[in-house]
């Protein structure tokens, strides 16, 4: 069982999940959350989005039963727990490759260092694709370029005039998106987990079936590891890539999100063992 949160003092803390397996679309819970909570349906549709499972954590007991109730009557069963019951993750090991056998798989870090886990031994593939933004500054205007060649020219023959100057010249800020990928694999007892940063990953595990396209070959990966772990449970993203749906219908926005979609799977993994 992954470490529990230890209690910080007497007062006992609630969360609210629900009971899954499957989550449901954001937009069905918010109207729930919205009128329980008293709250503008925007607000609540944030807080769909970003539960993931968990819909309260660090609450009072009163305000834990009363959110859970409405829930249920809203057709959502979830269930309260003390916080120190909600699972906590332990910190990923980086995987830069892997190869496969009929046995398991051995997970290789950057610094070639190997680990083997048996298929049985996988207890959970996470898999979540989002679009991250990266913001730069660029300067834009001032001189052309040939007003810059022709300075350059004249500076070279020795006379140091600047053709058009700095005049002009502004600085702003610039997005970019790029959609990335990450798996979590996680280890059954004693639990770890393993992640894979697809955007610095090695596919030579894939074979004849490595393309181009690093959705295709992710979605390979993914495939290719749940047909092996039979006994594994998949996350929302796994499911999506296994069916063969669009990459768009998995919603993360972050990092963030898979995190909190694993410790809420990860705890009523660990409610239904014996």
């Amino acid at each position: 069982m992954i470490k529990f949160r230890a209690g910080l003092n007497q007062d006992m803390r609630y969360c609210v999940l629900l009971r899954g397996p499957d989550l449901p679309e954001p937009a069905r819970l918010a109207p729930v959350l919205a009128g329980h909570l008293k709250q503008p349906l925007y607000d609540a549709a944030k807080r769909s989005r970003d539960a993931w499972g968990i819909v309260a954590e660090d609450s009072d007991e009163a305000p834990a039963k009363a959110l859970a109730k409405a829930l249920e009557d809203g057709g959502f069963p979830c269930l309260v727990l003390p916080a120190n019951l909600v699972e906590e993750l332990p910190s990923p090991e980086s995987a830069a490759a892997m190869e496969f056998d009929a046995d398991g798989l051995a997970l290789v870090n950057k610094a070639g260092e190997r680990s083997l886990v048996l298929w049985s031994r996988v207890a959970m593939i996470a898999a979540a694709a989002f679009k991250e933004i990266t913001a730069k500054k660029v300067k834009t205007g001032g001189p052309s370029l040939i007003a810059k060649a022709a300075s350059l020219g004249l500076m070279a023959a020795g006379i140091p005039i600047r053709i058009g100057g700095k005049k002009g010249e502004t600085e702003k800020v610039v997005e970019t998106s790029e959609l990335v990928y990450y798996l979590d694999l996680f280890e059954r007892k004693p639990v770890r987990r393993f992640r894979v940063d697809a955007q610095d990953f090695n596919y030579a595990c894939l074979g004849g079936r490595m393309k181009y396209a690093a959705t295709d070959n992710f979605r390979s990966l993914v495939e290719d590891i749940a047909s092996r772990a039979g006994r594994a449970s998949l996350n929302r993203g796994a499911r999506v890539l296994v069916k063969g749906e669009p990459v768009s219908a998995m919603g993360y926005d972050s990092l963030a999100n898979l995190e909190r979609e694993s410790r809420w799977l990860m705890t009523l993994a660990s409610l239904s063992d014996p």
